[in-house]
């Protein structure tokens, strides 16, 4: 709307009305009439807290000044259709596992207590010893069973509900969590490449606009949404600021793989940083979407072999008593 000629306060109020979400129907509400009132638009967004990102009223603060608003909020535009694409299908990978794992452990917990209660009592009246491994499965129903189990369950997860978002704002906690992940074998290196994926955009966005690198690698990093990333950026940002180059920069923070610093040397001495940039975060998009599939064909088989296991368990305590007596005659 706004290359097309419209003004601002128009197209935030035609916004307004198109927009489903009402919390986000109201912001263009109010953005449109701080403009109208005469403040500038990033003044105006900034004052909605936690509607909007740092990098993109950075962006807009700058496309005010350079008089580029046309062409940054079409890049902005497009940064944020990749970023969207790529939390949904991090989204759509998880969804159908995590959905059968969730029904797989509501079996597990709610079919075996009732449904094997008669097999036990048989099996307990037989008057035989019973092994280890049915009185551990028989004491684990009976748990299950109680209804003390299921009252701790809910007051848990309700306190999880309340207490996790808390602990999660807390300083430090977010670190030490996002340190713990990425040294776990896979999901670190999948969560790394998330975050490089996100930094490089974030980065190729803001470098093509005109932005200083100085100021934008703690955009970009903030972009990512990765704890520990954000930490080590200031490594490089003491880097630059001492006069090292860009590639240099990003080595001494020790976060990012070998290929990405190729590239931003390449970009760094061919000029074409902005669309190095771009082009790198496009091959580890492209290797976040195969891993995701690899990821989710073989969750669902070992969810299978899962419960497998667990019905193997149950037969197994149940007929060893038999077998047991029917030796016994």
């Amino acid at each position: 709307m706004f290359r097309a000629g419209v003004p601002v306060e128009r197209s935030l109020m035609l916004l307004a009305e198109q927009i489903e979400d009402p919390q986000m129907a109201q912001v263009c509400d109010y953005v449109a009439s701080k403009v109208r009132a005469g403040h500038y638009l990033s003044n105006a967004m900034g004052q909605c807290e936690g509607a909007f990102t740092g990098l993109q009223l950075r962006l807009v603060h700058i496309a005010e000044s350079s008089g580029t608003m046309d062409d940054t909020l079409l890049q902005l535009s497009l940064y944020e259709e990749r970023h969207r694409a790529m939390v949904m299908k991090v989204k759509g990978a998880i969804t159908y596992p995590a959905f059968t794992f969730a029904v797989a452990f509501l079996m597990l917990i709610l079919i075996p207590p009732y449904l094997m209660d008669g097999i036990f009592q048989m099996v307990t009246g037989l008057g035989q010893e019973l092994p280890l491994l049915t009185r551990c499965v028989m004491a684990v129903c009976s748990v299950l069973r109680s209804g003390w189990f299921y009252l701790f369950g809910v007051l848990a997860l309700v306190g999880m509900s309340f207490g996790l978002p808390k602990l999660w704002q807390r300083e430090g906690v977010r670190y030490q969590v996002h340190q713990l992940l990425l040294k776990v074998p896979l999901l670190g290196d999948t969560l790394r490449t998330v975050a490089v994926a996100r930094f490089s955009r974030a980065l190729a966005v803001q470098l093509g606009v005109g932005i200083a690198p100085l100021v934008a690698l703690n955009l970009a990093a903030k972009a990512s949404d990765n704890a520990v990333l954000e930490e080590l950026i200031e490594i490089a940002v003491a880097a630059l600021r001492d006069g090292c180059h860009l590639e240099e920069s990003l080595s001494a923070c020790g976060f990012f793989p070998p290929m990405v610093l190729h590239m931003v040397k390449a970009g760094e001495e061919s000029g074409a940083l902005a669309d190095m940039l771009t082009r790198m975060a496009d091959i580890y998009e492209f290797e976040l979407e195969n891993t995701l599939e690899v990821f989710t064909s073989l969750l669902e088989p070992m969810v299978m072999l899962f419960m497998g296991g667990v019905v193997g368990v149950l037969v197994i305590s149940t007929m060893t008593p038999l077998m047991n007596v029917i030796r016994s005659l």
